[in-house]
């Protein structure tokens, strides 16, 4: 009973300062000045509090082994920044009247934490709907629930541990617009033919009315010749050879845009059959596939935001070497506010001939100080917002 009490703090505050004043009113005043009505306040408060401390351990004694507690979303994609319907669901709660149990659920990794919930059911089985918006994406495992038996005015209290059962609540970053960013080719070897990204210069395949922009070399006088009309040949766009792409995503947990815009880059050259290899801030892993580097980068957030440079150094190493001996072009990265940590992954890869290519959200480079220093030299306004613009760090594109 001794252990009871002192591991749950079974007594609030505002409850030891009632025994406080009822044993004031029934033992000073009361009995020594023989006044009846403070002899009946304190011993009514005392005899309330002695019950409810008695009915609290015999309570505690009935659930603390098989109460259940989980949580459970109906949805099955969940994006951050946005509400997102959660249950919790209690089992074998049996709570005796004037009694409810309060449950704060906590995610490893992390402070935070879920709204608390109070049940004040008798049932064996209930469950509560509420919402929460998730603040950034990641792997958002649970690590307790801290339910605390007390009476409905809090004067007394118990806590009870209750086993994880639920799994893992899997946050996607934030939805955004597909953007249509250009693709590149990290690989080559000898004999590719590597099209540059700004001009067309593929197959003839498609027919369109003579403009004096065309030229006369792209006259079809065929068609002049039977119809009278000038029409001249219309160029398909550049296509890149197939290969593999390397893609470094330099995002913590506060980069949601430009994380989302990362996947889904990653799962657009997938669709074009390209092999996109990934690794990003927090860990040293390289994986392909977008299925893969969704995981990666549900999974590396927690750490990112301490990541070291040295760390990243290493990072960029393990994600060269996985082009198995192929001579390597160029890199593409996607960077949030990261100045520091960009600017030594650019050296990294200047130094050892490959162009990065860098993929910032619109408007980063542009309100912010530290990355105008890093890349802007002279005042360009960008008619396009995919528009790629070469600088000293290497070929910058907004999205």
């Amino acid at each position: 009973m001794l252990n009871f009490f002192t591991k749950a703090r079974a007594i609030s505050l505002h409850g030891l300062l009632i025994i406080i004043t009822s044993c004031y009113l029934l033992f000073v005043i009361g009995i020594s000045e023989f006044d009846i009505l403070a002899t009946i306040i304190g011993s009514t408060f005392l005899c309330l509090i002695t019950t409810l401390l008695v009915l609290l351990v015999v309570n505690h004694t009935i659930i603390k082994d098989k109460i259940s507690v989980a949580i459970k979303t109906n949805k099955k994609n969940i994006f951050s920044l946005e509400k997102t319907s959660l249950n919790l669901k209690l089992k074998n709660a049996n709570i005796f009247p004037f009694f409810e149990l309060k449950i704060n659920p906590y995610f490893k990794d992390t402070k935070e934490e879920l709204p608390s919930q109070i049940f004040r059911t008798s049932k064996n089985e209930d469950s509560i709907n509420f919402s929460h918006n998730f603040p950034h994406r990641g792997n958002w495992r649970l690590d307790k629930f801290r339910v605390q038996l007390r009476d409905r005015l809090n004067l007394v209290s118990t806590y009870i541990d209750v086993p994880i059962y639920t799994e893992s609540i899997i946050v996607k970053p934030v939805r955004t617009k597909n953007k249509n960013l250009p693709p590149i080719c990290s690989t080559y070897k000898q004999g590719d033919i590597l099209p540059s990204q700004d001009k067309p210069k593929g197959d003839y395949y498609d027919l369109k009315k003579y403009h004096p922009s065309d030229g006369m070399k792209k006259i079809i006088w065929k068609i002049f010749a039977r119809r009278g009309e000038l029409v001249s040949r219309h160029q398909e766009k550049s296509a890149t050879p197939e290969g593999k792409v390397l893609i470094y995503g330099l995002i913590n947990k506060n980069d949601e845009v430009i994380a989302s815009h990362c996947l889904k880059y990653i799962k657009e050259l997938e669709e074009m059959n390209l092999t996109p290899i990934f690794s990003c801030l927090g860990s040293s892993d390289s994986v392909t596939g977008y299925t893969e580097s969704l995981n990666l980068c549900l999974k590396s957030v927690w750490k990112s935001n301490n990541y070291k440079n040295s760390l990243i150094k290493n990072s960029i190493s393990n994600l060269l070497a996985q082009t198995q001996g192929s001579s390597i072009k160029e890199v593409a990265i996607f960077a949030g506010n990261h100045n520091q940590k960009l600017n030594q992954i650019t050296k990294t890869l200047k130094s050892k001939n490959i162009t990065p290519i860098i993929f910032v959200h619109k408007g980063v480079g542009e309100k912010t100080s530290n990355i105008k220093n890093l890349f802007i030299k002279t005042k360009r306004k960008f008619q396009d917002k995919n528009k790629s613009i070469n600088r000293n760090q290497g070929k910058v594109i907004h999205v």
